[in-house]
């Protein structure tokens, strides 16, 4: 990984926890509400990435992302049972 990439990761590691909180607060902790909030959050970064380096460059991004989620390290993660 990248020092930003590494950066990133930890920034929503510090982040995780009030999106966790504030879902479960505002009722969207069940499984299906939950992943709706998720969508939510990734478009909305989504469409700022857009904004602030391009749509190609975001799009390639999106797309690594994707690319790269079976071989995300799993010990980085926490389980959230739904």
């Amino acid at each position: 990984m990248t020092k930003a990439v590494d950066y990133g990761k930890d920034l929503w590691m510090l982040l995780a926890p009030t999106f966790d909180q504030a879902t479960a607060l505002d009722g969207f902790s069940g499984y299906r509400e939950k992943g709706q909030a998720f969508a939510g959050f990734i478009a909305a970064v989504a469409g700022t990435m857009c904004a602030q380096i391009g749509t190609d460059a975001a799009r390639a991004v999106l797309e690594a992302t994707a690319q790269g989620l079976p071989q995300v390290e799993r010990a980085a993660l926490r389980v959230v049972k739904p």
